[in-house]
C-alpha cells in the first residue's frame, strides 16, 4: 500500500521575500502545504503559500493531492492510503478522495483509495461522544490485527 501524507508547515523568513506574510504564530514567512510518500520519504508535491494562508483550505488540499498523485507512477497508484490531519476535514476533500476509489466499479483494474483524516475535537464533538453507549464501542486492534490491551 502506498501512503501519501499531507501536512503544512511554517517556514520563517528573515526578510520580506515575495509572498511572505505574518503567520498565525506571530512570525513572518511561509505556510507551504506538502505531500509526502511515507513509504520512502519522498516529497511528492509542495504548494508554496504565504504565512497567513489558512489551514482549512480545501482548494489547496485538492491541488496538492492532485499533484501528488501525478508524481506516482500509475502502477503504484492501485492501493493508496491518504493521511491528512484535521486541516483536511472537509466535504470537498473527502468527496474528492472517495471519487478516486474506482475499485468498487472496476474490480482488480480499479484503484483502491482509503483515507484517514483528523477531526478537531471541539465542544460539539465532545457532546456527541457523551451520547454514545458503552455498547457503541469496540476493542481496538494494533497494526498486526491483535487486540490492543491498552484500549
Amino acid at each position: 500500500m502506498l501512503v501519501i501524507r499531507l501536512d503544512a508547515t511554517l517556514i520563517e523568513a528573515a526578510s520580506p521575500k515575495a509572498h511572505a506574510a505574518g503567520t498565525y504564530k506571530g512570525g513572518f514567512g511561509f505556510h507551504p502545504l506538502t505531500a509526502w510518500c511515507s513509504n520512502i520519504g519522498d516529497a511528492l508535491a509542495v504548494m508554496q503559500r504565504p504565512g497567513n494562508a489558512g489551514s482549512f483550505t480545501a482548494a489547496d488540499h485538492l491541488a496538492v493531492l492532485a499533484a501528488a498523485f501525478t508524481q506516482v507512477p500509475a502502477d503504484h497508484r492501485r492501493d493508496v492510503l491518504v493521511s491528512i490531519d484535521g486541516a483536511g476535514a472537509s466535504h470537498e476533500v473527502i468527496d474528492y478522495l472517495t471519487s478516486l476509489n474506482t475499485a468498487p466499479t472496476h474490480g482488480r483494474r480499479g484503484r483502491r483509495v482509503e483515507y484517514t483524516i483528523g477531526w478537531p475535537v471541539d465542544e460539539r464533538t465532545l457532546a456527541g461522544i457523551e451520547h454514545l453507549r458503552e455498547s457503541d464501542w469496540d476493542t481496538a486492534v494494533d497494526t498486526d490485527g491483535d487486540l490492543d490491551p491498552a484500549c
